[in-house]
């Protein structure tokens, strides 16, 4: 398990294997490098990015989490619903927000995101 509880501007490498990051409230601008395995991601908010070599095959949503796709693998944000997530994906930034199984209601003022509902 890696931990970033009040960390700030940091890189993680997440690696080749099965990973589980946890990212407390206070962490801000770190970088989570996934590069393959089925990971598990806690806490990812619009204070931190999640990086991607290559794009997001698909996603699937489980109550309030989201499973992204990428290739085989699998990466869970747990309760990564009803807020902004900065992904980087094939070198180009995303702002995007998946809704969840619930029916929600998203007000957005960013430009230019993505909205999942």
């Amino acid at each position: 398990v890696i931990r970033l509880n009040d960390a700030t501007n940091n890189t993680v490498d997440a690696g080749t294997g099965n990973d589980v990051v946890s990212i407390g409230s206070g962490a801000t601008n770190n970088l989570i490098q996934y590069k393959s395995g089925n990971d598990t991601i806690y806490g990812l908010d619009a204070n931190n990015t999640l990086e991607f070599a290559s794009e997001i095959s698909g996603y699937t949503i489980s109550g309030q989490d989201v499973i992204l796709g990428v290739g085989s693998n699998t990466i869970l944000l747990k309760n990564g619903t009803n807020k902004k997530l900065n992904i980087l994906a094939g070198g180009e930034l995303y702002n995007r927000i998946f809704g969840s199984a619930y029916g929600d209601s998203i007000n957005s003022t960013l430009d230019g995101a993505v909205i999942d509902a």
